[in-house]
């Protein structure tokens, strides 16, 4: 009897999920969607060999960090660090 109405509760999101996204499916091919120009990349076309702002940031201070996670973890290893260059200063 449980196994019957698990199988009935999982079955009706289902269908459900099914549907919107035959649905969906169906809308997307009748929709032309943006036009892209793709361009053959030109190997003899230079730069000015100048950078944009985000680009001398990230050669500066290095790539931005993916999560706060990572912020904590480089926060732990400079403390870690400046913890260990004081300990070397004091011998």
């Amino acid at each position: 009897m449980a196994n019957s109405i698990a199988c009935k509760t999982l079955a009706i999101p289902g269908v459900a999920a099914a549907f919107s996204f035959a649905v969906f499916a169906s809308q997307a091919q009748q929709s032309e969607g943006p036009h892209v120009t793709l361009k053959k990349a030109d190997p003899g076309e230079q730069g000015d060999g100048t950078f944009g702002v985000a680009a001398k940031a990230a050669i500066v201070h290095g790539p931005l960090p993916f999560s706060d996670v990572d912020v904590a973890a480089k926060a732990a290893a400079n403390r870690s660090r400046e913890e260990a260059e004081k300990s070397a200063k004091s011998r």
